[in-house]
């Protein structure tokens, strides 16, 4: 099922509604439905050397990608949009629902193909960093 998402439309902060397909094109996130197992199965099967790391959620990556910098991300997320956010903060704070395993975090979910020589990618060794992400969200 392919579908349009718009943040625009949700109900609450930082939730997304679903929006038709072709209305604004460009303006909205597309999303799909994917049966990851088939994927992964088709992955290692078409390539020898290729190890299909399990599905996780998004938020695991995206922390990960964040890198040293998230104690100074989460404080600009827990701290709330302001007006007189410049546009890196401000594009900061958005990326709160997309880590927050309550929201967008967990409803998201990656799988990674890569050269088993590669070994574990990024973002797949993520979990306990989430869940400290989430514990200093909730203060």
């Amino acid at each position: 099922t392919l579908r349009a998402l718009s943040k625009e439309r949700g109900h609450r902060p930082g939730e997304a509604a679903l929006v038709p397909l072709l209305q604004s094109p460009g303006q909205h996130d597309v999303t799909a439905d994917v049966h990851f197992g088939s994927l992964a199965l088709a992955f290692e099967e078409g390539g020898e050397g290729i190890k299909c790391h399990p599905m996780q959620p998004q938020a695991y990556l995206l922390t990960e990608l964040m890198g040293e910098s998230i104690k100074s991300y989460l404080e600009i997320m827990r701290a709330g949009y302001r007006e007189d956010m410049d546009e890196e903060e401000a594009s900061i704070y958005h990326l709160a629902p997309l880590v927050d395993r309550q929201a967008m975090g967990s409803y998201f979910k990656c799988i990674c193909a890569a050269p088993k020589s590669w070994g574990v990618p990024l973002g797949w060794n993520m979990r306990e960093m989430v869940l400290m992400m989430e514990k200093a969200m909730q203060k």
